[in-house]
């Protein structure tokens, strides 16, 4: 009889550990990403990045000096900044400099003359998959 009591709160604990183990919240995300507008590659009608702007006008691309933009360069720029993504957050820290924020590269995004995505760009992870 003592046995099979031991049994019991032993399957009792095995029981409430597995289930702490499978509903712990350590390793989910406990915060939420900023969401971007969601802009498809056709609607942009202005990327700037740090000093260089580049603005649809009519059909045509063009730089603030007259010159038109290369097509294909165009399309690679503009498919690009249509997926941009926030993956996850870094970190909590305010220290800029240790992410290439201190001067960051300045991004920002136009959809019928009206800003939708402006972001600061740091340094590239270790990886060197994501920014």
């Amino acid at each position: 009889m003592k046995n099979r009591v031991e049994i019991y709160i032993l399957l009792g604990l095995i029981a409430i550990f597995s289930l702490y183990i499978i509903l712990r919240k350590d390793q989910n995300i406990n915060y939420q990403t900023p969401k971007l507008e969601d802009v498809k590659q056709g609607e942009v009608t202005k990327v700037t990045f740090n000093n260089l702007s580049i603005q649809k006008d009519g059909d045509n691309w063009y730089l603030p000096s007259g010159y038109k933009v290369d097509e294909n360069s165009l399309k690679r720029v503009t498919n690009e900044v249509a997926n941009i993504k926030i993956i996850d957050k870094i970190s909590e820290s305010d220290d800029l400099k240790r992410f290439g924020l201190e001067t960051p590269l300045k991004l920002e995004v136009f959809k019928n003359q009206k800003s939708v995505i402006k972001l600061d760009i740091g340094s590239t992870s270790s990886t060197g998959n994501y920014t």
